[in-house]
């Protein structure tokens, strides 16, 4: 059974840097590794297999397994081993390198060859094999997982800390940090970046304590991040509460998504984790250490909210309930509007504006519930902000236009915005196809604040713009007007060159 948490999307402008930054870091290990050991075994493995060792030593290895019970056929083997090693295909090659290393990590058989009980001194390549085999194990090596991966029996301090940036392979690396990725992110943006990180090694290290506690006599190292990613989930649980978040869950073949307190998922993991644990005995996960991180975590949140609360971003956790909130009241307002009980709408739309001033959607909508009291003052207020507003597009110029023949009408006789918000109102109403306000404006700045800077590039928007209408009178006056103000300007000459251009 899988359950992921869904509930947040990560806003780039504020990236988890800490999550990216295990990730890389995980990563860049294990393939680093890989190519490292792979090199170290394509030399080991090329010295053994020209060395002559292998007919003493893997053609008796593959007996004593023969008389454990093993499936294999010592005859074959041996025809194998007589062939050349660099002539094998693949397949085969991978097969003698898997006996070998399956030889090398079998203690009492090793010992017994150690002893002289495999190659005896009575053998007639005794002191060849003595040689070879001394130099071939001046070759060996212990796998970085073995020697950072952290083994119960005989552990060092440092792999407390150094297994959790280990993994097995690619899969394993793969399924970690789609983890951490999804749930990581989120417990960051929560916590921010140091108590993030914190607490990802503390339950790291919780769930390795764990893990020990339980197999002290292990020989197996463990390796990989799931211990610290299992807290982050607990943490995740922890710090959500009972807010209900979203999940995708699946169960064999069916899966779906279900909003439920975030809370319940914590009982719900660990009892997937001990279910796991006792139906597969075999497996090679540490059930146990998941099961230390997700414990270690949900204790980490409780500790958090109980002595460092500040350091819980709550808006942060709080934003789905409030954009459901917003979401539901926006659809009330527009219900009113729709009925036209205006004074709700106004009403409503008003407390929206205050919360979310930002939101250029409810602002249109408080603009348009506005209207029907044009004279307020309130009304004036909005539509002030409406025609200050930046990065208008085309589709909303109309909009913008409408309202500014709102505000002319509001303001009868006068235009008492600051120069420069005209000046770029009136580009923009000339440059999409609205001459006839951009016109007003650009009166009003000749009259005002002639010296104001680019009033030039105006003048030649809006005879352009007339031009575009087929009004060659209006474009003809517009130039007029270039002419009288800004004799030397270059945008003179660009405009005459419209008007006897005679595209009308």
């Amino acid at each position: 059974m899988i359950i992921i948490p869904l509930e947040k999307s990560i806003d780039w402008k504020r990236p988890p840097l800490v999550t990216l930054f295990l990730i890389l870091t995980c990563s860049a290990i294990l393939f680093g590794v890989e190519h490292y050991e792979n090199r170290k075994y394509a030399g080991l493995f090329d010295f053994y297999f020209a060395s002559g060792l292998p007919r003493l030593e893997l053609s008796s290895y593959a007996v004593t397994l023969y008389d454990e019970g093993e499936d294999i056929d010592p005859k074959s083997l041996q025809q194998l081993l007589n062939t050349d090693y660099r002539q094998l295909d693949e397949p085969r090659r991978h097969f003698l390198q898997g006996m070998l290393l399956h030889m090398q990590h079998n203690a009492g058989f090793m010992e017994r060859l150690h002893h002289g009980e495999i190659v005896t001194a009575d053998n007639d390549e005794f002191r060849h094999w003595q040689v070879q085999r001394k130099r071939f194990e001046a070759l060996t090596f212990d796998p970085v997982n073995k020697t950072y991966g952290f083994t119960p029996k005989e552990h060092k301090p440092l792999t407390f800390l150094t297994h959790m940036f280990l993994h097995g392979g690619i899969g394993h690396l793969f399924g970690n940090m789609l983890f951490l990725f999804l749930v990581g992110f989120t417990v960051e943006m929560a916590l921010g970046s140091t108590v993030y990180l914190l607490c990802y090694l503390l339950t790291g290290l919780a769930a390795v304590s764990l893990f020990w506690a339980v197999n002290p006599a292990s020989e197996v190292p463990l390796v990989g991040a799931s211990g610290a990613i299992s807290g982050l989930m607990g943490l995740y649980a922890g710090i959500f509460g009972l807010r209900k978040i979203r999940f995708f869950y699946s169960l064999l073949f069916y899966f779906d998504y279900v909003r439920a307190p975030a809370l319940i998922m914590l009982p719900a993991w660990l009892a997937n984790e001990f279910y796991q644990m006792l139906t597969m005995p075999d497996s090679n996960v540490a059930f146990i250490a998941h099961i230390g991180g997700l414990s270690s975590g949900g204790l980490l949140a409780v500790l958090l909210q109980r002595f460092s609360s500040a350091s819980i971003d709550t808006a942060y956790l709080d934003a789905a309930k409030r954009d459901e909130d917003k979401q539901q009241r926006y659809r009330q307002a527009m219900q009113f509007l729709g009925a036209m009980n205006i004074p709700k709408a106004q009403k409503t739309f008003q407390e929206l504006h205050a919360e979310y001033p930002d939101d250029r959607n409810i602002l249109w909508q408080l603009y348009n519930a506005l209207k029907h009291d044009p004279n307020s003052t309130e009304f004036y207020r909005i539509l002030v902000k409406i025609l200050s507003l930046n990065d208008i597009d085309a589709q909303t110029l109309k909009q913008l236009n409408d309202a500014f023949g709102y505000y002319l009408k509001a303001q009868p006789g006068k235009i008492a915005l600051e120069s420069a918000r005209l000046r770029h109102l009136a580009i923009l109403f000339a440059k999409y196809g609205y001459p006839e306000n951009a016109e007003k404006i650009v009166l009003t700045l000749l009259r005002s604040n002639p010296e104001l800077a680019d009033l030039d590039k105006v003048l030649f928007a809006v005879a352009v713009a007339w031009q575009k209408r087929s009004n060659r009178t209006k474009c003809a006056e517009t130039v007029t007007l270039l002419q009288k103000y800004f004799p030397k300007s270059q945008m003179l000459y660009q405009a005459q060159l419209v008007v006897s251009a005679n595209e009308f």
